[in-house]
């Protein structure tokens, strides 16, 4: 709502209930208590600061437009940074995230191949690549960049 529009719908005397559920509406705190006059002043208040913010915000305003204009103008992220990279995140104790990014050379190697993520349970082992408590594999497409797996145990070191 603009300032003139806060003023008018103030003039018309409307109800508490009326007069609460706008000022919930922009945002305001209303509490249970609060009588008429309270929620007014709140309301003219917040008017005031509209007013404010307009007057201040025009200027920047003008300032930015030109800015705006040039950053804009069809920027987007690049589909691929084309690095050699892979990441794994925990999301929270039973599922991982993975992702990646590939060079080009490393995607034409890939795509004679079958790619895999293999995950290791390593809890309370010093591993050397053929000590695990278990280990399970996912087949992956180099194209996807990302998957979330689920992880068998909770409690694990992986």
């Amino acid at each position: 709502m603009t300032r003139e529009q806060i003023l008018l719908f103030l003039e018309s005397n409307p109800t508490i209930q009326l007069l609460k559920s706008t000022a919930k509406r922009l945002s305001l705190r209303v509490k249970k208590r609060m009588k008429k006059n309270e929620v007014i002043k709140l309301l003219l208040e917040y008017a005031n600061n509209l007013q404010k913010a307009q007057i201040s915000s025009s200027q920047s305003e003008i300032a930015s437009t030109a800015a705006e204009a040039a950053t804009t103008q069809n920027q987007r992220l690049p589909e691929s940074y084309y690095k050699d990279k892979l990441v794994l995140m925990p999301v929270n104790p039973n599922w991982v995230h993975a992702y990646w990014d590939f060079s080009e050379a490393t995607l034409q190697a890939l795509e004679k191949r079958k790619v895999v993520i293999r995950i290791h349970d390593v809890t309370y082992i010093i591993f050397d690549g053929r000590n695990s408590h278990r280990a399970f594999e996912i087949y992956i497409d180099p194209r996807w960049k990302k998957y979330y797996f689920n992880v068998p145990s909770a409690n694990a070191d992986y």
